[in-house]
């Protein structure tokens, strides 16, 4: 009898093992890897939006990350406060450590200063010579107008292109090396990116 109670204890102590190892199993999800955007209210603005969210949504259906991708967009205003503002709460509370700035140039020149002194990317749309900005690549494939057309019913614009570039670019740099601003940077100033 002393055997059989043994059995059936360690036999129950199997059963909840399993049981929480399955809840932890199906609830378990990485979290999301975030990326900033400002973006001021414009055509441009909205175009480079539409673009950015066609390579999110790519990315994350290819699952070619180890976790999801989620962009957290602010709005600048084309305002350099604004900017300001928006590049601190992207970077200090919401934990991105890179951001696509935004087309307008003054707005983008002070998230640049944000961005460096917090040691996270920026990839702008606008050429800033900078510690830790980087050129957004402006070239579309046929493969992006396409799927943009598709997606948007619409011919997409040189913004929708680097919208999208930008996040397909760190797409590739998250692939080889860890989310943070220094290796971030190492990456795309060993040659990753267009001169």
């Amino acid at each position: 009898m002393i055997n059989l109670k043994k059995s059936r204890k360690k036999n129950r102590e199997m059963k909840y093992i399993l049981l929480l190892m399955l809840i932890l199993g199906c609830t378990y999800q990485p979290e999301a890897v975030k990326i900033g955007a400002l973006l001021s209210l414009s055509d441009e603005a909205s175009s480079a939006k539409n673009g950015i969210d066609l390579a999110v949504m790519e990315i994350n259906q290819q699952k070619s990350l180890n976790a999801p991708l989620r962009v957290i967009a602010e709005e600048s205003r084309c305002d350099t406060t604004q900017a300001e503002k928006a590049a601190t709460k992207l970077i200090l509370a919401d934990g991105a450590r890179a951001i696509i700035s935004d087309i307008c140039p003054k707005a983008a020149v002070a998230a640049a200063k944000v961005a460096q002194s917090n040691t996270a990317v920026l990839l702008s749309f606008v050429n800033i010579t900078q510690e830790y900005v980087f050129p957004i690549e402006s070239n579309a494939s046929a493969m992006f107008v396409k799927l943009y057309e598709k997606v948007y019913n619409q011919t997409s614009d040189l913004h929708a292109a680097q919208g999208y570039n930008a996040v397909k670019m760190l797409a590739d740099a998250l692939k080889e090396t860890d989310y943070t601003g220094r290796k971030l940077n190492e990456w795309f100033n060993s040659e990753h990116i267009p001169n």
